[in-house]
């Protein structure tokens, strides 16, 4: 794919692309070791949440119209510390999932392209790059951890990380920054990294509170 682009592109496109592997990679590893890590987990959650709630205010402050979008994140941050520490195995796979479904649709979308499913809030997300996405995420997940999560549940996942993605693509053309800041050279703020590892948090702990409650005689 660099090919085709200028040298200065290419040079901003592997710092972007090992700033991604040094980020994803102690995460993994972390969450992989969860049960003996309990402090650090809450550590990055921590941080994660105050960041995003931080970033959400920065960009809205001037924007009395968004001002309640800073309260939504607030409860979708908190999401993040819903359930005992058991369910850090979920929210290990989640980010797991979140991973593999950004990476691969970003790949198979420059790879294959199509149409633009929103290109006035987020030009660059294409129906190929989503359902390559979305194939390969559940795939994964499948052969890896399919005897635990119905495939319905992967596929719930995916939807939920494109549309965090595509929530926080709104917020930002509607406060009118291309990013949250640059705290993460090529990324952008920490929600341009994790939206839609926060709205896939909170979608699938939503579903945990909806079965439960159906499931109580």
């Amino acid at each position: 794919m660099n090919k085709r682009k200028s040298d200065e592109d290419k040079r901003e496109a592997w710092k972007k692309y090992f700033l991604y592997l040094l980020i994803v990679w102690p995460l993994l590893f972390l969450f992989r070791h969860w049960e003996s890590m309990q402090m650090i987990m809450l550590g990055f959650k921590i941080a994660l949440a105050i960041g995003a709630v931080i970033e959400v205010i920065m960009v809205t402050k001037d924007k009395p119209q968004l001002r309640a979008v800073s309260l939504i994140f607030l409860l979708l941050v908190l999401t993040l510390f819903v359930g005992s520490s058991s369910l850090d195995f979920s929210f290990a796979v989640i980010f797991f999932g979140v991973v593999i479904f950004d990476g691969f649709s970003q790949l198979t979308g420059q790879l294959i392209g199509g149409p633009k499913i929103l290109p006035k809030i987020s030009p660059k997300k294409t129906i190929g790059g989503t359902i390559g996405g979305t194939v390969i995420t559940c795939t994964t997940l499948y052969f890896i951890i399919g005897d635990i999560l119905p495939l319905t549940w992967m596929l719930y996942l995916c939807v939920s990380a494109f549309f965090g993605d595509f929530f926080t693509s709104l917020l930002k053309r509607k406060a009118e920054v291309k990013d949250f800041n640059n705290l993460i050279p090529g990324h952008g703020g920490l929600l341009d990294r994790f939206d839609s590892f926060i709205f896939s948090v909170a979608a699938s702990n939503l579903l945990l509170i909806i079965h439960s409650i159906l499931s109580t005689p």
